[in-house]
């Protein structure tokens, strides 16, 4: 049995695919390091190689890369945001703080996270205007993204899906500028890149639901209920298929008020109910109060059809 250690592995994932190194690197690294790292002759970051993975679509669970301490200290601030914002708990000042202040200089990978994780805690707790979130998002994407440009197609480049993710965030910002019709275009170019090319499981199960509930969401608000349908159903499909439970109930329930705007009554009202036992089930008992206030506002001729 073959056994590969990190730089083999990216160099057979890379040919595999057919990938050049250029491609492949773009704006992480120079194609000699990359080099280098396949033929085992130095080291990758453990940031930079769970960014090529990425773009090769696998994951580098697998692998353990030696870090410095900053790196480990900055890798558990990390997931201490991670978590945060999960619970959506944007004050993470103090975690900020320390990531910056370890001793090593943050690299482009490091510096593209702070630059992320700043723009989403302050623009949250409204100490940033959108616009101005907007020009740190681009500029934490530009560290691995340097030609990034939301009016050109970039389904032909190869992203990680934290780039993804920053892209994601930059169209919600178009968004409360106003700028309805480019939030949604650059998100419906996010959601065929996740259509459309090879993203590691995990990952795609994590983050597509929330890209199908923001595009739902946005082209229902511009009355185009057919296609926000679709990738409610599709979102909601991505979370059966996977086991991602937290996001069904709330698809769910777009999938019910679609159905309503369609004038398909029966499957809409008994798609809110289900997004309620879903909810009642997990004890989510706040969102079933916001689903209850827009769904009375939105359709009270069929409140008493639904059991809050």
């Amino acid at each position: 049995m073959p056994m590969y250690n990190a730089g083999q592995m990216i160099r057979e994932l890379r040919r595999r695919k057919k990938i050049s190194q250029e491609i492949l690197c773009e704006g992480l690294c120079e194609p000699p390091t990359l080099s280098k790292i396949e033929c085992c002759r130095q080291n990758p970051t453990k940031k930079l190689f769970e960014a090529l993975m990425s773009r090769l679509g696998s994951s580098a669970i697998a692998f353990n890369i030696p870090v410095t301490t900053a790196e480990f200290i900055r890798g558990q601030i990390e997931r201490e945001v991670a978590s945060s914002f999960a619970n959506s708990n944007y004050n993470i000042d103090e975690l900020l703080l320390n990531y910056a202040s370890c001793s090593e200089t943050m690299d482009k990978l490091e510096n593209q996270f702070y630059l992320f994780a700043k723009a989403v805690s302050e623009l949250k707790r409204n100490k940033l205007a959108a616009s101005e979130a907007f020009e740190i998002l681009s500029e934490s994407l530009k560290q691995t993204f340097p030609e990034y440009d939301t009016s050109k197609d970039f389904s032909k480049n190869l992203l990680t899906v934290f780039e993804l993710v920053i892209l994601n965030n930059i169209a919600i910002t178009h968004y409360m500028q106003n700028q309805k019709t480019k939030g949604i275009e650059l998100l419906l170019k996010i959601e065929n890149y996740f259509s459309t090319h090879e993203i590691e499981i995990e990952e795609y199960a994590k983050q597509y639901p929330v890209i199908a509930d923001n595009l739902t969401a946005w082209l229902a608000e511009q009355k185009q209920f057919k296609k926000a349908f679709i990738y409610a159903k599709k979102g909601v499909e991505c979370c059966i298929k996977y086991g991602k439970l937290s996001p069904l109930p709330i698809l769910t329930y777009n999938l019910g008020f679609l159905s309503l705007c369609l004038n398909e009554e029966d499957s809409g009202i008994n798609y809110v109910k289900q997004s309620i036992s879903l909810l009642k089930l997990m004890g989510r008992e706040s969102d079933i109060e916001m689903i209850k206030q827009d769904f009375n506002s939105s359709f009270p001729a069929y409140s008493d059809k639904i059991f809050f």
